[in-house]
């Protein structure tokens, strides 16, 4: 069950009767899988039952700790290739920040390369600052050893050559559009709405749209360059951390974790008052401990827990982040829903909610 090569492209199959959006599978592919058995999701063959659909919301790689790297970087190719060899009818792949680090920050970078730069990473990162100064002095290109250390830490150029051909083949997309919601990693802003030459009540259609043609035109120099997207996303280098609606978050400003709204676009916080208004969004990118951190004022809960959807929903100068999916929320309300559920963090699969795409309700675990 774990030979990559097992995982050829599937036949056509009939339209679904469900889809399931799952949030950021950073996890054992065996979790995945079990999630998606608990829902039941999986054939007797171990594929996607026929008449359920899925929507990976990016991210797929770097989970775990330093001994879980070797397991962490095949398992995240393992579950691409599983994803990618469904009909694109029946399985649509998200790109998300990790996804595209592949191509950005290590568009270049050897196996070897990575290694030798993880090794002092990883004695920067536990080291502090004097040995930070050191890792910058002998690796420039990379903003930090934290880059190294965790963000990226299970990176082999394998991985990179894999979402190459899933980008130039559009089997990995920026955004999709299903049943009236708009299904992005990270969301998307009236920034972004505005750079694409969009109003904010376009329908989420068109926006998708827009955004693939835009990841689609970046593509054309995969390999030449870091992958950017212009005004809408920019790899992390030298200077700075990856910024754009692939690492951003949305933020009321308090907290010791909070930035400086403003200057320079594209940037890694939005206020929520930026979220199109009419528009309800899917994504992944961000656990609860982090949105209740920064939406603490709107957070219904006092503690932040991994596994449950959850949701943010502002009309005007107010909103409400809680837990579970949203009930019938005002038409005029910008409209988050989170299901990046901590799927490495949970105790047991039976604790990892997926959403229904088609009704935007939890769903409902069968086993």
């Amino acid at each position: 069950a774990r030979d990559p090569d097992r995982y050829e492209h599937r036949g056509p199959r009939i339209a679904p009767a469900r889809t399931l959006a799952i949030g950021d599978p950073q996890a054992p592919f065996d979790t995945v899988l079990a999630i998606l058995d608990q829902h039941g999701a999986l054939g007797a063959d171990g594929w996607l039952a026929s008449e359920v659909g899925l929507i990976s919301m990016g991210d797929h790689f770097d989970w775990g700790s330093p001994g879980d790297r070797a397991l962490a970087g095949e398992d995240g190719e393992l579950l691409l290739r599983w994803l990618a060899a469904h009909p694109r009818e029946q399985v649509t792949i998200l790109v998300g920040n990790h996804d595209l680090a592949r191509v950005g920050e290590l568009w270049d970078v050897s196996d070897q390369e990575f290694r030798a730069a993880q090794e002092e990473a990883d004695l920067s990162y536990l080291r502090g600052d004097e040995r930070e100064a050191a890792f910058k002095r002998a690796w420039p290109r990379y903003f930090g050893a934290e880059l190294l250390a965790r963000d990226l830490s299970t990176f082999r150029t394998s991985q990179r050559t894999l979402v190459t051909h899933l980008l130039r083949t559009a089997r990995m997309k920026a955004a999709h559009a299903h049943q009236g919601t708009l299904f992005v990693h990270a969301g998307v802003t009236r920034h972004e709405l505005a750079q694409l030459g969009l109003d904010e009540r376009a329908p989420p259609e068109v926006i998708a749209g827009a955004l693939d043609a835009a990841l689609a035109s970046a593509c054309a120099d995969l390999g030449r360059r870091p992958l950017a997207i212009a005004a809408l996303h920019q790899p992390g280098d030298a200077e700075h951390e990856g910024r754009g609606m692939y690492y951003h978050r949305p933020t009321l400003g308090d907290g010791d974790d909070a930035r400086r709204l403003g200057g320079e676009r594209p940037w890694r916080r939005f206020h929520p008052s930026e979220l199109p208004r009419g528009l309800t969004q899917v994504v992944g990118h961000v656990r609860d401990d982090k949105c209740h951190a920064e939406l603490r004022r709107w957070a219904t809960r006092d503690e932040a827990v991994d596994g449950p959807v959850r949701h943010l929903i502002v009309e005007g100068d107010q909103g409400r982040y809680a837990h579970g999916a949203p009930e019938g929320p005002p038409t005029d309300a910008a409209v988050m829903i989170f299901v990046d559920n901590g799927m490495g963090k949970i105790g047991a699969p039976s604790d990892y909610q997926l959403l229904d795409a088609t009704t935007r309700t939890v769903a409902r675990r069968v086993r």
